[in-house]
């Protein structure tokens, strides 16, 4: 993903010794020409620097808002270790290990909705039963032009559960109405990955000692966006 670079120059710290790699921008894995609205970037990182634990110490670590180096006016997160950056709002602390952040290894995308549908989106079941994004209508989901990042994703998680194998696509609405009554509104968890297995794993081995993880904190509020 991103463009290629054969020689990667490097920032310095005063002692003269290479500290963070200036990388291109990774491009969005399943909607290339994705860019991230100044909306929703700032809101984004409003969220990230509200999540803090008990010590007052931030939840989601090693991400800070930059621009683009190369278009004028797009928004991206930096790994402030290792210099990578993306086109979407990280859900998780950066790795200081280049290629190793959640973020970059498995991109997710967190939005709520106050509705019993997922307003703008058309779903589709494969042959495996997991359920996909297959189209986005920015103008009928409530989350805009950043609502595209969502196509060709999974949907991962609806309230904190992991969405099962679906036959068809009559059975995944039923399944989305029946969280609606449950929870009167309805947070979803989209990746790139088949996250209905992968992202509970990954969550179990990042939780801290209180058995807490960065994503269960940010989803806790509204979602990317909503403020």
């Amino acid at each position: 993903m991103g463009s290629g670079c054969s020689i990667i120059p490097t920032t310095t710290d005063d002692d003269n010794t290479a500290t963070m790699a200036i990388l291109p921008t990774i491009c969005h894995p399943t909607v290339p020409a994705f860019q991230l609205s100044a909306t929703g970037a700032v809101d984004g990182q409003k969220r990230l620097m509200a999540l803090m634990d008990m010590n007052g110490d931030l939840i989601i670590q090693g991400w800070a808002l930059k621009q683009d180096r190369t278009i004028p006016g797009k928004s991206v997160f930096e790994n402030t270790y290792t210099g990578e950056r993306i086109s979407w709002v990280p859900l998780q602390s950066a790795s200081k290990e280049r290629g190793m952040s959640f973020d970059i290894e498995s991109p997710c995308v967190h939005y709520k909705w106050n509705t019993n549908t997922l307003q703008g989106l058309q779903m589709d079941v494969d042959e495996e039963g997991r359920v996909g994004v297959i189209d986005v209508d920015p103008n009928t989901c409530p989350w805009g032009v950043d609502s595209v990042q969502v196509k060709y994703q999974f949907v991962c998680m609806i309230n904190g559960m992991a969405v099962k194998a679906q036959k068809n696509i009559e059975e995944f609405d039923n399944v989305v109405k029946k969280s609606y009554r449950t929870n009167g509104c309805l947070h979803v968890l989209f990746s790139t990955k088949n996250g209905s297995v992968y992202f509970p794993k990954y969550v179990e081995r990042n939780q801290d000692a209180d058995g807490i993880d960065s994503y269960s904190l940010y989803s806790s509020g509204d979602g990317l966006g909503s403020f």
